[in-house]
């Protein structure tokens, strides 16, 4: 560890600094921290960093061999896949435990993530340490590549929204709200401007953009009401954003079918069989229609 970093910062701690870092921490957003936050960060070396950054590189890169790729397919259960998913995980998280070695600490792999959780509140629970504690020096980051802030916030706006409007991005989980993680929905909602979506076994809710929060009965998507929570959490994004579609159940919700708020109407078998795809949306979860079926619209008016 970094003795002299250490021993300043020990040297100027209180309590009401600590204090001070959990009103910012639990303060900035509409939702606080539902775990503890340590009294004080940890001070690596350039060189320690370095073994930990090189562990990190060695381990990722055995994710993307063919064996992994075999092994990884082998452990999703059929009928659990994720609708669109890309070859690699665009997020990987590494949990690194700090272990003795004779006279020397060592990095140990503890779990390996593949999904984007705390980066946001990551960015939060920087600034918050530099405002509750003079003793760190503005220019210290918890970014292990040096990344400075505002361009952590770029890589993280365009590998999650990309080239779409960030209108037309969502956050789906199932109850956000009763999270451990919720501080961290909250923060990059902050961050990139995207609201949270919930499915539960009650309600289907929208965080919108404009911060309206829509929340309908589930029994109004009859789909959704009879899907198993496995169903209803396999998902995909229509078009540009225009709604939500669960292919294992053929439903789709729209922002403006949320918003007109009619309640579905179960129909009969024989409509169902008879009605083109397009007609099979609940009313509440009318879609809008996907990019080739509007080009395969305009071709026909042509």
């Amino acid at each position: 560890m970094d003795s002299r970093l250490r021993s300043k910062f020990n040297a100027e701690f209180t309590p009401e600094k600590y204090a001070a870092l959990l009103r910012c921490v639990n303060e900035s957003e509409k939702w606080p921290a539902d775990f503890r936050l340590s009294e004080t960060p940890i001070f690596l070396t350039s060189e320690f960093r370095d073994e930990v950054v090189r562990a990190a590189n060695e381990i990722v890169a055995q994710t993307r061999t063919p064996a992994f790729a075999r092994h990884a397919d082998n452990a999703i259960p059929r009928g659990l896949e994720v609708p669109n998913q890309p070859s690699h995980p665009n997020f990987l998280v590494l949990d690194f435990g700090i272990c003795a070695e004779g006279t020397r600490l060592v990095p140990r792999l503890i779990e390996l993530q593949a999904f984007p959780s705390l980066f946001g509140f990551q960015l939060l629970l920087l600034g918050c340490l530099r405002h509750a504690y003079p003793a760190i020096p503005k220019n210290w980051t918890s970014s292990f590549g040096g990344i400075r802030d505002d361009d952590y916030i770029e890589i993280l706006r365009s590998t999650v929204i990309a080239d779409s409007a960030p209108e037309n991005v969502i956050l789906l989980e199932i109850e956000p709200e009763k999270q451990k993680t919720r501080i961290d929905f909250a923060c990059t909602e902050s961050l990139l401007g995207i609201r949270s979506v919930s499915v539960t076994d009650k309600a289907i809710v929208a965080h919108l953009s404009d911060g309206r929060i829509v929340s309908v009965p589930l029994e109004w998507s009859w789909r959704l009401s009879e899907a198993t929570p496995e169903q209803r959490a396999r998902w995909e994004i229509i078009g540009d954003g225009q709604g939500v579609h669960w292919p294992d159940v053929d439903e789709d919700i729209g922002v403006d079918g949320l918003l007109r708020g009619a309640p579905a109407k179960r129909p009969s078998q024989r409509a169902i069989q008879q009605s083109p795809p397009m007609a099979r949306s609940s009313a509440v979860a009318r879609r809008a229609p996907r990019p080739d079926e509007q080009t395969e619209r305009k071709r026909k008016r042509k």
